[in-house]
């Protein structure tokens, strides 16, 4: 047993993003969404991925959106003098919910999800390259008739518009209300950019808002701001506040380069996307156990911070329930992978969608959720993870230095994990690697001696 403790779960740096859905627990379990039954069942997983220390949550503004939810989770109703009032009882009970097993010191990240390819869809900030019109868009709200209880969708002015803002501007700001009673105000990010940015103007309407609030992102590379005014002004810029990427990942050899994903800029988070294209690791379908085991340790070791875009119960079950695809719609690989992400084809991400990455790091239990193989191994990782950046914060800095053997004696034990995920990751069949436990052993003996040494 090595003398060393790992630190509180809230202080880990190792990030796990996991993405949770509530239209899958009503669907798969068959019961009435947002009823008591159903709540039960968002609960239990919202309390694994606190347990898993999960650092960021998703609240979904728009309907038909690309988490596959059917609702917006905040409800329209229009008043007598013909004003909106907004029903904020899911959105609020859904963080309270969170919050009972998240620490707000841990959560970096909560999400608006209100804009997204539905909003007109441009790439690369390039519109003339496409041409049409791209500014049309189809982004949908539900509204509820207060007399009668019914609900439906209503279809918002060209995004980015005067009229559009007007809507969408009581709504922003009492979400952040909302959030700020819940001390989450200052972690609000507005999603989901992907490999299609947000046209300026689409840009500029939120930050007219809520000024200087980043945007989070997913896609096949990283980008550091949108901007939401002409290309010769550099200054009329918003910050992506955290990125999802797949491409790239590599891990080097030791000798050639070592990565530090821990010693990243909080504004700035990347996310490893782990489907096919990221070259460290692809969890793309049902990968061998052991794949989670390195999951955690190969991203610190191929530069990112962590891990996101990733499901929890996003189990595959559109049509096996009599969930029928809309038009358009697929629910094959790259589209959601018989998920309800890209349920929608007009919000549908595709490629960079969850369904892309491990749905399921949850089971579906008889009561419901709960922990999978795949989960215990990658807390188990994480564990390890946290044992590895402890030597490495040791190892990197300059007050203090430890004695040169132990040095020696340390980064042998690192370089050696490092080849063993490197040699994993070219294809070795991810299978349990030879004397793991005593590589583990060495490892946390290491970190051990690292703490000793240091309160000396």
């Amino acid at each position: 047993m090595a003398d060393w403790s790992l630190p509180d779960l809230k202080d880990y740096a190792t990030l796990l993003m996991i993405y949770q859905s509530p239209e899958t627990l009503a669907a798969h379990y068959q019961v009435k969404p947002w009823s008591e039954e159903h709540w039960r069942l968002i609960e239990r997983s919202l309390k694994l991925m606190g347990e898993g220390g999960n650092v960021g949550l998703q609240l979904n503004l728009l309907a038909k959106g690309c988490m596959g939810n059917e609702d917006s989770w905040v409800i329209w109703e229009k008043k007598p003098d013909g004003a909106w009032d907004y029903d904020f009882a899911i959105f609020d009970r859904y963080i309270k919910t969170a919050m009972k097993y998240h620490d707000p010191a841990r959560v970096k990240i909560v999400v608006l999800n209100i804009w997204g390819i539905e909003a007109g869809k441009v790439y690369a900030d390039d519109a003339e390259r496409y041409g049409g019109d791209l500014r049309s868009g189809s982004v949908r709200v539900t509204v509820r008739d207060p007399a009668t209880g019914k609900k439906e969708d209503l279809l918002l002015p060209p995004y980015g518009s005067e009229d559009c803002e007007k809507l969408l501007k009581p709504l922003l700001l009492a979400a952040r209300k909302h959030l700020d009673d819940a001390g989450l105000a200052e972690k609000i990010m507005w999603g989901k950019g992907s490999d299609d940015y947000p046209l300026p103007e689409h840009v500029a309407m939120p930050e007219r808002i809520l000024p200087g609030t980043p945007w989070f992102r997913e896609s096949h590379w990283d980008a550091q701001t949108f901007r939401y005014g002409p290309k010769s002004d550099k200054a009329k810029v918003v910050p992506v506040g955290a990125s999802s990427i797949v491409w790239g990942g590599r891990i080097p050899p030791p000798p050639e380069r070592r990565f530090y994903g821990w010693q990243y800029d909080p504004k700035h988070i990347i996310f490893n996307f782990n489907r096919p294209g990221v070259d460290c690791l692809c969890l793309l379908g049902y990968p061998p156990p052991w794949s989670f085991h390195m999951w955690g340790e190969s991203t610190v070791a191929c530069g990112r911070n962590g891990n996101g875009n990733v499901g929890g119960d996003f189990w595959p079950i559109v049509g096996s329930l009599g969930k029928l695809l809309p038009a358009g719609g697929s629910a094959g690989m790259f589209n959601g992978g018989g998920t309800f992400c890209g349920l929608y084809p007009a919000s549908n991400m595709g490629r960079n969608g969850v369904g892309n990455n491990t749905v399921d790091l949850f089971g579906p239990g008889p009561q419901g959720p709960v922990s999978t193989v795949r989960f215990e191994n990658a807390l188990e990782n994480n564990q390890e993870s946290e044992a590895r950046i402890f030597i490495e914060k040791a190892l990197l800095a300059k007050d203090g230095p430890l004695p040169a053997e132990l040095v020696r004696k340390c980064q042998d034990v690192l370089d050696e994990r490092t080849n063993v995920l490197r040699y994993e990751a070219l294809g070795a069949g991810r299978m349990a690697p030879h004397r793991w436990q005593e590589r583990n052993r060495r490892l946390f003996e290491a970190a051990a001696e690292v703490q000793g040494a240091s309160t000396r």
